[in-house]
């Protein structure tokens, strides 16, 4: 049974897959650990779920529901779906994807969902999530 976890910069930057996903469970996580570690009133939080997109449809709306009730406790809340340009995946369907969902769901300035098509971008997605400018060095 996988166990979600917070992630330190070792695990982020290496694992890349583990297994059927339930995205809900993170998202549910990140609103415990914020409700009870890092209150709005003292933390100025930024969260962000990375992914690969293949999320049980049936999950996808719990997924809006909880980042819904996450927006309010965060200075910006996003969702990063890596979908890597050497993988198919022929049982998910564009319109199913968490991104699509949350992108056609959420209408908040202070949510973003990103999809980048390899590792090499990610980093210019994190830029753009935390709204740097890409022009200064």
């Amino acid at each position: 049974s996988k166990k979600n976890f917070v992630s330190n910069i070792y695990f982020f930057f290496r694992i890349i897959s583990s297994g059927g996903t339930l995205c809900s469970s993170a998202f549910k996580m990140a609103h415990e650990e914020i409700v009870s570690n890092h209150p709005p009133e003292s933390w100025n939080t930024y969260l962000v779920e990375v992914s690969d997109g293949d999320n049980y449809l049936d999950d996808n709306l719990e997924c809006v529901k909880i980042v819904n009730d996450l927006i309010p406790l965060c200075q910006q809340a996003g969702y990063l779906e890596i979908t890597l340009d050497d993988s198919y995946t022929p049982w998910i369907r564009e319109e199913n994807l968490l991104s699509s969902m949350l992108k056609s769901q959420i209408k908040s300035d202070r949510f973003s969902s990103i999809t980048i098509k390899n590792r090499n971008e990610i980093f210019n997605a994190l830029r753009k999530f935390f709204k740097v400018d890409e022009g200064k060095k």
